[in-house]
Order: structure tokens, then sequence, then C-alpha cells
């Protein structure tokens, strides 16, 4: 199994921004810390262990509905290889590093604007 926790700076830039639809390509760079846990036949359980592998993504994403809400799709490359990670646990073999790098893609919203009815009424 694999666990992860990353943070990261974003920087996107619009290309196309309408009321009805958008469109925009974004950098980020960021922090991971990941661990896994190894079991085999042969060499028993590990655990792997690598904190404060930087990592770097870039993409583009696409948004289409409203002024105020919109439907969005992001696709993206992932560059995050995890070099000499520490060990603990029975292996028998010595794992050199970890390539976790890959395309992926994500669904979102986005809200730009708070609709009237749930808007709180100051008085």
């Amino acid at each position: 199994s694999v666990s992860q926790f990353t943070a990261g700076l974003v920087a996107r830039v619009p290309i196309v921004t309408q009321p009805a639809y958008l469109f925009d390509a974004f950098v980020e760079l960021g922090a991971a810390d990941t661990s896994f846990n190894v079991q085999t036949i042969s060499s028993g359980k590990a655990t792997l262990k690598k904190d404060k592998n930087f990592y770097q993504r870039a993409g583009a994403s696409v948004g289409a509905g409203s002024a105020s809400v919109k439907l969005y799709a992001e696709v993206g490359q992932e560059w995050n290889k995890i070099n000499d990670p520490s060990s603990s646990g029975t292996m028998v073999t010595n794992i050199q590093s970890v390539d976790l790098s890959g395309t992926y893609i994500a669904f979102g919203l986005i809200i730009s604007d708070v609709p009237e009815w749930l808007k709180p009424k100051i008085k």
C-alpha cells in the first residue's frame, strides 16, 4: 500500500475566460511525504519511506457552465520520482527508486459567486 501527503503551490494562467466557459494552463511545485508497505513471499514485510520529496505538475483545465458555477475537467502530467527511500523491516532486495510519475485527470466544480439565497441576511 502507498500513503502520501502532498502540499504544493499552483500558478494558473487564464487563456480564455468568458462567463459561460474558461480555459487555463497551470504548473505546480510541491513536496511529498511518501511511505510504502511492501510484502513479498520471499523477503517478508518492509516499509519504504521518503520525506520531503519534490514533485512537479503541469497541465490545462477547461470549464463550462454559468457565470457563477462551472463544471471543469483538468488534465495534467505529474513528475514524482522517489530516490533512495529509507527502509525498515526485512527486504532481500535494495530498492533504489520508485517512479510515481504519470498523467492524471480530475473533475470539479468552480463556484465564482455565492447565490443570493445562500448569502447570510445581515441586519
